[in-house]
């Protein structure tokens, strides 16, 4: 059950208000009319019966278009016959449009092939309402004031200060055109950034066979692109990957070197398995027309509500209110892919094995975070005019000091930090590969292998030494600022 209140109250609040406005107005002006035209008859001794009244009324004079463009009181009163239609208008588009999202949401939970084809289309389309509606809602703004004004004040629409219809209609201009950037911001396919370097595939024999034999074991094409980074993930995706070497575009597979130095090959042939699995054939489609635009969408709005302080709330909160309103809709009562990680992770246990995509999550979720303790180390050094030589080799020392069983207390309930996806808890993943967390402990805190991943990584010292490097560098020019967060 959707919370209709708040987008109700979004799309209605300036509709309603412009109609009440309106027909109180449109009553006074006309009543206004009235007593005037007694007082006239009456100085001329004549007293006028309700049918008199009635003949003579602006609502009478005003329906005919001859005689309301030569009578000016006629303008004003048109003006309020114009706010009451228009806001029914646009109070009516704002009824279809939050009509049209519910479909869309009911239509996309109830078909996964619905859901890769009308999710981009459907989004568009909801950026693109909500921005169409702000410039409505400005427009009614405007004119809500100009009617008010001539209410409040009673002088004839003609007189109405200038300078007060520009300072509004400015504010209102301004208002909408922030909202509509507010609207299609979450519509843009996100950009992935990370302190990483592009490899050459030709001299990286011995990785690009292991990552083309298990692309071929799950039916999906290898990545065209690997970026070796120093972000605690191993994930594939088609979004573009910013890196120091420029953006690659095409399926890429970004690959931790932290991490690789602490898992095994087969535990990384099961991360990759993961990973390559949403895009075997079957969930090709999902992976490129749903995920990055979802998580980009949701981050989009997460960030926005974030930041939204002050005078830009007012501008952020009509958009927010419809968007997440869509994305809810859409979501139903899981997010989508959550069935889509369980079914990959099927599929990867098939490649390399239960245990060892079993312990591959839990090591990932419990020594990822290594890596922001390792961050910051790094800090104080270069605070220090310092800096570590690797800070790779710094991580794997932070994981070795803490490989205690209470390291995995409390970590079924946890996520993998994902750019693109949003994972279920690591308890779930566990349980729907019939494993249990006592069943992988003993491998996942095995965290200096005999047959490390990081050996498939032709020259990866260099490429350490050099991403330390630069990573060093960026926090000496930003002031220590985190720069490598997935997703942003």
């Amino acid at each position: 059950m959707h919370n209709l209140l708040k987008p109700l109250l979004v799309l209605l609040a300036i509709p309603v208000l412009a109609t009440v406005l309106g027909m109180f107005g449109r009553s006074e002006w006309d009543s206004r009319w009235s007593a005037t035209l007694v007082r006239q008859l009456a100085a001329q001794r004549m007293r006028p019966d309700a049918r008199m009244l009635a003949r003579y009324s602006l609502a009478t004079l005003c329906s005919d278009r001859r005689t309301g463009a030569r009578l000016p009181p006629c303008r004003t009163y048109n003006l309020f016959s114009t706010v009451i239609g228009a806001s029914a208008v646009v109070g009516g588009a704002g009824f279809v449009f939050l009509g049209a999202l519910l479909l869309t949401g009911h239509l996309c939970r109830g078909s996964r092939r619905r859901l890769v084809w009308l999710f981009r289309p459907s989004l568009a389309f909801a950026a693109a309402g909500t921005a169409a509606l702000a410039v409505a809602h400005a427009v009614l703004a405007i004119a809500v004031v100009i009617a008010g004004t001539t209410y409040l004040f009673g002088e004839p629409v003609e007189r109405v200060s200038t300078s007060l219809v520009l300072v509004v209609g400015t504010a209102a201009v301004v208002w909408a055109i922030a909202m509509v950037a507010v609207a299609f911001s979450v519509t843009r396919r996100p950009t992935i950034t990370v302190v990483g370097r592009a490899l050459d595939l030709s001299s990286q024999r011995p990785l690009m066979e292991e990552v083309t034999r298990v692309a071929d074991a799950v039916g999906a094409q290898p990545p065209r692109n690997i970026v070796a980074c120093l972000a605690p993930a191993v994930f594939v995706t088609e979004v573009k990957v910013a890196c120091l070497d420029g953006v690659v575009a095409g399926r890429t597979l970004c690959l931790s070197l932290p991490l690789c130095r602490i898992i095994s090959i087969d535990e990384f042939r099961a991360l990759l398995a993961h990973e390559l699995a949403h895009f075997s054939r079957e969930d090709e489609g999902f992976a490129r027309r749903v995920a990055p635009f979802y998580a980009g969408a949701s981050r989009a709005l997460g960030s926005l509500a974030r930041r939204s302080r002050g005078i830009r709330a007012a501008a952020v909160f009509p958009p927010l209110v419809l968007l997440r309103f869509y994305m809810e809709a859409v979501q139903g009562t899981e997010e989508p892919g959550a069935e889509w990680e369980t079914t990959a992770d099927r599929l990867a246990a098939t490649v390399a094995g239960q245990e060892s995509l079993g312990s591959a999550l839990v090591k990932t979720q419990a020594f990822g975070p290594a890596w922001y303790a390792a961050y910051g180390v790094m800090q104080e050094a270069v605070a220090g005019r310092m800096q570590y030589l690797n800070s790779s080799a710094l991580f794997q020392e932070i994981v070795a000091s803490n490989t205690s069983s209470e390291r995995l207390i409390g970590i079924g309930q946890q996520r993998v930090d994902h750019p693109t996806d949003r994972h279920p808890t690591l308890a779930e993943r566990l349980t729907a590969l019939d494993l249990n967390l006592s069943q992988v402990t003993a491998a996942a805190l095995e965290t200096a292998p005999v047959l490390p991943a990081i050996s498939l990584v032709q020259g990866y010292e260099a490429l350490e030494q050099g991403l330390s490097a630069a990573e060093h560098h960026l926090m000496a020019a930003t002031g220590g600022e985190v720069l490598e967060r997935l997703g942003e």
